[in-house]
């Protein structure tokens, strides 16, 4: 423990630790810490990395040797200027996604994840009709409207009816998101409803990584 105070050995009790690895005759295979603020413009990344080499020292010092050791996340792997360590652990970049603030080098990279929802069923409505729980949508012309297989259970935003996300192909969400269900002015058999996470998180006022991470395991996942 570094300074995340989460999880993992506080500086001072490494000794106590390394003592209990021999009573018990066990074998330290690695050491790894976790960086709270890497992607945030601040000094708090080399504070962490000091604390940190000052440990990994003082094991290496004790006897304690051919450890794997790991410290970066996916916003330190793109701050680092060099590195010395045996692994990374790439997270939010993997899906093609950086969080680091504008000031820092700008490392671009592509976004690999595509949302699509399937059309249920499709009505018309006339003008003045409203939709959805809450009737929070009213029909401002006669209009053809879809119901698409997507809601909050399977890990979408449910959001704010009154400012609807809008899809990539400029299609607002009309009316409240429900659990399974949302409803579009769209006949399409199918409707992408996000491919690149950080503009969707955006509009929910998020992150990425809850747009990524919240979708559901039973969506169902196709690798292209």
């Amino acid at each position: 423990d570094t300074g995340m105070h989460r999880n993992g050995i506080a500086a001072d009790e490494v000794d106590e630790a390394l003592a209990m690895i021999r009573k018990h005759a066990l074998k330290l295979m690695g050491l790894m810490t976790h960086f709270r603020s890497a992607d945030l413009l601040s000094s708090e990344l080399f504070w962490q990395q000091k604390q940190f080499e000052v440990v990994r020292k003082k094991i290496e010092t004790a006897g304690f040797s051919n450890l794997r050791i790991h410290s970066c996340n996916s916003a330190a792997i793109l701050r680092s200027k060099r590195f010395d360590e045996d692994l990374v652990r790439v997270g939010i970049a993997a899906y093609g996604y950086n969080e680091l603030a504008s000031p820092f080098e700008d490392v671009v990279l592509k976004p690999v994840l595509a949302l699509h929802a399937r059309k249920v069923s499709s009505r018309k409505l006339k003008q003045g009709e409203r939709a959805g729980y809450g009737g929070t949508f009213t029909a401002p012309k006669a209009m053809r409207i879809s119901t698409y297989d997507l809601g909050y259970g399977d890990g979408w935003c449910r959001g704010d009816s009154d400012h609807p996300y809008i899809t990539p192909e400029g299609l607002p969400i009309l009316g409240r998101v429900s659990m399974d269900f949302i409803a579009l002015e769209s006949d399409k058999e199918a409707v992408c409803m996000m491919n690149d996470a950080q503009d969707a998180a955006k509009h929910f006022n998020t992150i990425s990584y809850e747009m990524t991470t919240a979708l559901s395991p039973t969506i169902e996942r196709s690798i292209i």
